[in-house]
């Protein structure tokens, strides 16, 4: 099984861009009144999330459905879209939001992205999301060529991205732990 690693690469540079454009959206349309997401934030902020395996279980399990709507042909890069702008903008809320307490300005949006895409985790994230990208493009763009569709690499492809957000899940429990240990 071949794939192509510079589409596979672009992908993965295209995640990051997505991500850092829909973070500072959403930090300027906070600034800016037009955006308030605080339902949704104090919804994340008020899972319950206990330590260790418990916590990499359940942030496997949120991102895993959405790596798995991104893997679906022609669907996929519709919900890659969506679920990275959607991402980006609660990081740009949220560093908007806190900015009064931090007086960060505009590096808060940057720190959010740091955080969320640089971090050991969100390197491994945003390779699955891509690796799950990769493959409904691919799929799709052997239909539309009337290319006889590989079912089994595309299976292949959605694994290899599963483990690897299994993995980003892990170290991302990690870091919360860690995180929750310095008392921050």
């Amino acid at each position: 099984m071949s794939i192509n690693t510079r589409m596979l690469f672009l992908y993965y540079l295209a995640t990051f861009v997505l991500l850092l454009a829909s973070d500072l959206v959403g930090y300027a349309l906070t600034v800016e009144g037009v955006l308030d997401l605080a339902s949704e934030v104090n919804g994340l902020e008020s899972l319950h999330l206990g330590a260790g395996l418990t916590t990499a279980l359940f942030i496997f399990e949120h991102n895993s459905i959405i790596n798995l709507a991104i893997s679906i042909p022609f669907l996929g890069p519709i919900a890659y879209v969506f679920s990275l702008g959607e991402t980006g903008l609660v990081l740009g809320y949220a560093a908007a939001s806190l900015n009064p307490y931090s007086g960060m300005g505009i590096y808060g949006p940057f720190l959010a992205y740091t955080v969320s895409a640089l971090f050991p985790h969100g390197l491994l994230e945003l390779l699955a999301y891509s690796i799950s990208l990769y493959a409904s493009m691919d799929v799709s763009l052997s239909i539309t060529r009337h290319e006889r569709v590989n079912p089994i690499r595309w299976l292949i492809l959605l694994s290899i991205s599963m483990v690897v957000l299994l993995a980003a899940a892990a170290l991302e429990a990690l870091e919360l732990g860690l995180v929750r240990s310095m008392g921050l």
